[in-house]
């Protein structure tokens, strides 16, 4: 009887733990969970860049907001407005697959999964003497802000949309195999990943040491995102820059 009744948890728990990872996944998860730091992300922005002329910002969010140029004076109310209807489209359409409410637990244990993983990258960096040091010209306050849109832009930039572009050009256009689009994908978006830090007026200076760096912790998050959804990447991605930030 005692074997039996532990056989059922076992199994039990197993199902919730595979309805976890399904859910945890999903779009329609992952954008409700980063969907906060979008906004504590865009209010302290609002206050940092209040009547200056220089408007600080993620870099991945910079160059969204290239394509809003040419609408001139209303290039920040389009921007807005149509990241917004985005996030809300996707939302609504993957809602479908999802009847019941939204279970709470699974984002509980999203955020602290999210932590897991930073924690991880952290570990691997830091005994391998590869964290790069933070600009110490911002603020505590700047450099949270920074940290959340670093995770909110970049993963989408990065591993949502690139990945997702370079998946349809390897498997679907030129016809190459699953495995081999993924490993194209990877790499590639970890090289694009890792030059774009040594861009602007911020960027780093350029060495292979961190290249190498910003690259394998590109693979890392790839890799992460393919496995388990934008919103786990998101959430790692912001509380490894909040951990290195602070040191």
């Amino acid at each position: 009887y005692n074997c039996s009744v532990f056989n059922s948890f076992i199994i039990s728990q197993k199902l919730i733990m595979t309805e976890y990872f399904r859910l945890s996944r999903s779009h329609y998860y992952s954008l409700i969970i980063i969907s906060p730091i979008a906004v504590i992300y865009s209010v302290m922005g609002y206050f940092i860049n209040w009547n200056t002329a220089y408007k600080l910002r993620n870099g991945a969010d910079v160059l969204i907001r290239l394509f809003f140029q040419f609408f001139g004076k209303y290039a920040e109310t389009f921007y807005i407005i149509s990241l917004n209807l985005v996030i809300i489209s996707i939302i609504l359409y993957h809602k479908r697959e999802f009847s019941d409410s939204i279970k709470l637990p699974v984002l509980s244990i999203m955020i602290l999964e999210g932590m897991f993983w930073a924690f991880c990258l952290f570990l691997i960096f830091i005994f391998a003497s590869q964290l790069l040091s933070v600009p110490t010209s911002f603020s505590t306050f700047e450099q949270f802000y920074l940290s959340l849109g670093a995770g909110i832009y970049e993963e989408i930039v990065f591993r949502f949309l690139l990945i997702s572009i370079l998946l349809f050009i390897s498997h679907k256009l030129f016809g190459s195999g699953k495995v081999f689009s993924l490993m194209f994908s990877i790499v590639l978006s970890s090289i694009f990943f890792s030059i774009f830090h040594y861009i602007g007026v911020y960027g780093d200076v350029f060495s292979w040491q961190s290249f190498l760096y910003r690259f394998s912790a590109g693979c890392f998050l790839a890799i992460l995102y393919l496995t388990r959804g934008l919103g786990v990447a998101v959430y790692s991605h912001v509380y490894y820059d909040i951990l290195i930030s602070s040191l």
